[in-house]
């Protein structure tokens, strides 16, 4: 999940990648969900890149077309999975403390096309 919107779109966001995953993945048990943090939408398609060639986890990835196009990639959300390993590079997402909360229409102006 990309850290470089506002907290209540990284939650929105990291749930409709989600949302996208359980459409398309089947599982037996209850899996536990853990969203990890990258820098900005550069980090999050290395980020991407890696999980699903190198780990080989099978990803499904959210954009969000209303944002602008080169800021369209915002989440994506692995297949259920039992290990953890080789995940150990990222970190757990953790909320800017000093980001303002969403003004609607100034945030959709800078936001959308």
């Amino acid at each position: 999940m990309r850290k470089d919107i506002p907290n209540e779109h990284i939650v929105v966001q990291s749930c409709h990648a989600a949302y996208e995953a359980g459409k398309h993945y089947t599982q037996v048990i209850h899996p536990s969900l853990i969203v990890l943090g990258v820098k900005d939408g550069k980090e999050l398609k290395k980020a991407h890149k890696y999980v699903s060639n190198r780990l080989k986890k099978r990803t499904k990835k959210f954009t969000e077309t209303d944002f602008k196009k080169s800021e369209q990639f915002t989440a994506f959300c692995t297949e259920p999975i039992a290990d953890y390993e080789g995940f150990a590079e990222y970190s757990l997402l953790k909320f800017k403390k000093d980001v303002k909360p969403v003004q609607r229409e100034g945030f959709l102006k800078s936001l959308f096309k």
